[in-house]
């Protein structure tokens, strides 16, 4: 989890960017790119289900919504100066895995 988050952030700038400013004129092309990261996003989520890492009453494609949902999210509140960029991934990472409830 902790390199796929890194990995994600390395290009944070390129997810501000298309987050910001879509263009539906590009939708096939990108539609081709989107569906492959999703393809892969599942089955890592998959992977980790069947190892028994993440919970299996929620399906893979639902966790990688969730996980590019918070990770597109927190990106952009970023840019928009509403949270930190340091500990960023670990925000993630934690938020993802454990959850906002309180000890």
């Amino acid at each position: 989890m902790h390199k796929l988050i890194a990995n994600h952030l390395q290009y944070r700038e390129l997810a501000a960017f298309l987050t910001n400013f879509w263009n539906d004129a590009s939708r096939e092309l990108s539609d081709l790119v989107v569906d492959e990261w999703d393809r892969k996003l599942d089955a890592f989520f998959l992977r980790g289900q069947q190892a028994g890492v993440f919970r299996i009453d929620v399906t893979a494609a639902t966790l990688s919504e969730l996980f590019i949902s918070v990770l597109i999210g927190l990106v952009d509140a970023e840019r928009r100066g509403r949270v930190a960029r340091a500990g960023l991934a670990g925000v993630v990472e934690s938020t993802f895995l454990r959850g906002v409830a309180a000890r």
